[in-house]
């Protein structure tokens, strides 16, 4: 039986950031064969676009304009976020459980379809960014502090909540963050979509089935998990050291140098299967008697690992 939390659902997206991420998105769709959900495109600010891995989805973001990256190129491409399916909605009911679990949190940041002048934006979705579990920084401190006073109208909230949304991300740098994320159009979340696209697609090159992990790199483990519990209670971790969040991939913390969205753990149909159509595409790969990990081709920072 899996156990329930009072307002998690599961892992609804994680996020990669890249100057490159167009490349990085056909590379997914292309190359893997995983399925578009949300076409790469481009918005005021950033680009992005989500394929499916099955049981949630990975988004591909490029903040600022193409040029501009093209000439800057200052950010690997990494894991930078790392976002819930919130089951509360409007998110504001979840500030007081959030101070009584002693999360730092910032505002809600609600973000909109872009409206012509004179009218209302359509709310897409909503987003509490957490502070502590995945590191903090002075940026972020602060900008969460800003979110907090968000103008009261939906045309000031789309206005504001945009730019320091890509503030946030920006001055994260090479970090990581979390999120909660509350959704008001039908079809935004990609959850429950994204499971017949995987299969219908055979799970693409490798053979995917979902994901089983989101691997969360920690300096201090004892600590960390102190912290994680503060988040994911009642949720224990099982005896193989996993917080299974509803029906979603499951999280594991692993002592690294510093906090991080490390690798994706990802099951296959068969390893076998899956080791040929890496090759196939000269994606730099290690193997051992149980599992496969590989990495983007151009992009070491980020990681799969391959489990039967």
């Amino acid at each position: 039986m899996i156990a329930s939390h009072p307002f998690l659902k599961q892992i609804d997206h994680v996020g990669i950031r890249a100057d490159d991420a167009l490349r990085l998105f056909q590379f997914l769709t292309q190359a893997l064969g995983f399925p578009a959900v949300a076409p790469f495109a481009e918005y005021a600010g950033y680009s992005s676009g989500r394929v499916s891995l099955g049981n949630m989805a990975l988004e591909v973001i490029r903040l600022g304009t193409a040029a501009r990256s093209a000439l800057a190129q200052s950010n690997p491409a990494h894991y930078q976020l790392l976002s819930f399916l919130s089951l509360s909605r409007p998110l504001t009911r979840l500030l007081p459980e959030l101070e009584r679990r002693h999360l730092r949190h910032s505002g809600v940041i609600p973000f909109f379809t872009p409206a012509p002048e004179g009218q209302e934006p359509i709310k897409l979705w909503e987003r509490i960014y957490l502070g502590d579990l995945l590191g903090e920084n002075v940026w972020q401190r602060a900008l969460f502090s800003l979110m907090r006073q968000a103008p009261s109208t939906p045309a000031g909230q789309a206005r504001l909540s945009s730019r320091i949304a890509h503030a946030l991300l920006a001055h994260a740098s090479g970090r990581s963050m979390l999120s909660l994320t509350g959704y008001y159009h039908n079809g935004a979340s990609l959850v429950a979509d994204g499971q017949g696209m995987a299969h219908h697609r055979h799970g693409g090159r490798i053979g995917l089935e979902g994901v089983s992990e989101v691997v969360i790199g920690v300096p201090n483990l004892i600590k960390s998990t102190g912290d994680w519990v503060q988040l994911l209670q009642p949720l224990v971790p099982g005896d193989d050291g996993l917080w299974r969040v509803g029906a979603g991939p499951a999280i594991r913390l692993r002592t690294m140098a510093r906090h991080c969205i490390a690798t994706l753990v990802l099951k296959v149909a068969s390893l076998e299967q899956a080791q040929r159509g890496l090759r196939a595409l000269h994606a730099p790969m290690q193997v051992s008697f149980d599992r496969v990990s590989f990495s983007i081709p151009g992009s070491p920072g980020v990681t799969f690992e391959l489990t039967e």
